[in-house]
């Protein structure tokens, strides 16, 4: 039980010197200037600011030393951490703790040592200021207390430089968050939305993986369906059995956040770690994706250190798997709109099929057959914009769309100009435009350009504005046909034409000795309305 304890404590110990960031960086004047303080007030000729990690030591400043790491095994430091407050040597020959250490019993080797003691929140120490002499000596107490006030002022430091890192990564998170949204909102798959989010957090967090995985019934196997591994870490994507991995299924049960500093001594992984550890993963955060009380999915992030997750690291992977959540739930009902629809769109087709038939049946003694053949077309008009219509869920659909589904049927596409932007338009406009090229490609094909072989149409669109606001320009232009007069009478497909793209006018027909041209406009934004 006490190794044990002595594992936990020393976990969390190197996770809190990492939460610093200072392990192997470069030398800094306030750093050196306390080192010099250290020597000069305590009269040696070494002084360290000494960051000790589970295996080793790093000097974030020294004077005396020239070197900026050493081995923890024949270290004084090591031994310091262990005591409350504050460590002093008088004699290290003398000494047992450093019986057969090298550098004590060597020519010239080191006798005084006095180290106090660098304690992050929480009282875990990761370091110390300490001082060393080649000879025995003592220090007297303006001594003592001057090295724990320069140990307190390291600490002041690195708290500080924490503070600011932490303000920044607070702009950088916010910013991940913002392109999360940006990146997510056009992808179709749930392995492209993993392995984004993936992306963002293990660069954000700078930590070496991240993913998301859906559980099954009893969270016996979680199925990763995408992540992002920094280089030298293996992806992890497929099924796995979670079981195999950790005491994880009571958490998620209950919809908890799974948050490990070390495997090697969390009471979830500590009896077998091997899984863990063969895909380098010693620190990770489960954050459980729950619908209806019950968790479905989960996002992980790992890093392969031990690591002190911080309050902000947890709501911040939390955002992000909310965030994955929303973009995978709106997928889903994206799927199961389409299917909606197609089913709808079978139905309604079966419908206005069955109205041509008892349409037919019911004219069929009608002598003029042109009238009957016009009815049923126009069915078929409104069944190829409902086409339209069903690929964009009924909300909106593209005007080249349209114009492409009306005029394909009359087999003279060769024969059409078309131009204009990629514009769309609601699903009433998308009805009226559909039976206007009817209406219009019909009167082509009998009377107008499309009657001569060398005859064109050109159908083009755009949009202009003016005082009121965006205006769509909608214009029919055929050349090349045979001089065109204006018909005395009005049918039906001339009243639909002069009714305009909504039923609102706004239309102007020139009857020209080069073909006809007929000119609608609409306001935008009664086209665009559902």
């Amino acid at each position: 039980m006490k190794h044990q304890t002595r594992l936990n404590d020393e976990s969390r110990r190197s996770a809190a010197l990492h939460s610093y960031n200072v392990m192997d960086s470069p030398r800094e004047a306030e750093f050196d200037d306390i080192a010099r303080l250290a020597a000069e007030v305590c009269a040696t000729p070494i002084a360290v600011v000494n960051l000790v990690d589970t295996h080793r030591q790093f000097f974030k400043a020294e004077v005396g030393l020239g070197v900026r790491e050493t081995p923890l095994e024949t270290s004084f430091c090591g031994h310091a951490i262990l005591s409350e407050d504050m460590m002093v040597v008088n004699d290290a020959s003398k000494d047992p703790r450093f019986d057969g250490n090298p550098l004590v019993h060597s020519e010239g080797g080191l006798r005084f040592y006095a180290g106090a003691l660098l304690k992050a929140p929480g009282g875990l120490p990761i370091g110390t200021v300490c001082v060393l002499d080649t000879v025995p000596r003592d220090l007297d107490a303006h001594q003592i207390r001057t090295l724990k006030l320069l140990a307190r002022q390291v600490m002041t430091q690195l708290e500080l430089r924490r503070s600011i890192a932490d303000q920044a990564s607070a702009v950088e998170r916010l910013s991940a968050l913002m392109e999360l949204g940006d990146r997510l909102r056009p992808l179709d798959t749930y392995a492209d939305m993993a392995r984004i989010a993936g992306e963002i957090v293990t660069r954000t967090l700078r930590i070496s993986r991240a993913g998301f995985g859906r559980l099954s019934n009893g969270f016996e196997t979680i199925t990763i369906d995408g992540d992002w591994a920094i280089e030298g870490q293996v992806s992890v994507a497929g099924i796995h059995n979670l079981d195999d991995y950790g005491l994880f299924s009571a958490a998620l049960n209950d919809g908890r956040n799974i948050i490990l500093n070390d495997v090697r001594s969390d009471a979830l992984t500590k009896d077998d770690t091997a899984l863990l550890e063969a895909i380098d993963v010693r620190s990770m955060i489960n954050v459980p994706l729950v619908v209806h009380g019950k968790a479905i999915a989960l996002f992980f992030a790992h890093d392969r250190l031990p690591r002190l997750w911080s309050d902000s690291d947890i709501d911040f992977v939390r955002s992000v798997a909310d965030g994955v959540q929303v973009n995978m739930d709106r997928l889903s009902a994206q799927k199961e709109q389409k299917i909606l629809n197609q089913e709808l769109s079978h139905r309604l087709k079966n419908t206005l099929a069955m109205v041509q038939a008892i349409a037919t049946q019911t004219l069929r003694q009608v002598t003029d057959r042109q009238a009957v053949e016009a009815f049923t077309q126009r069915i078929g008009a409104l069944s190829r914009a409902h086409d339209v219509l069903v690929n964009q869920s009924w909300s909106e659909a593209i005007v080249r769309d349209i114009v492409v589904a009306v005029l394909s049927t009359f087999d003279r596409m060769d024969r059409f100009d078309l131009v204009g932007p990629n514009l769309r338009i609601g699903p009433r406009a998308t009805l009226s435009l559909s039976l206007i090229l009817h209406e219009l490609a019909t009167n082509a094909i009998k009377y107008g350009a499309l009657s001569v072989p060398e005859g064109r149409v050109a159908v083009e669109w755009r949009v202009e504005r003016d005082e009121t606001g965006d205006i769509l320009i909608f214009s029919w232009i055929e050349r090349d046909g045979p001089p065109v007069v204006e018909p005395s009478g009005r049918g039906f497909g001339s009243r639909l034409i002069n009714m305009g793209l909504i039923g609102t006018g706004g239309v102007e027909a020139s009857y020209r000795h080069s073909g006809l041209m007929v000119l609608m406009q609409a306001k935008l934004q009664q086209m665009q309305q559902t």
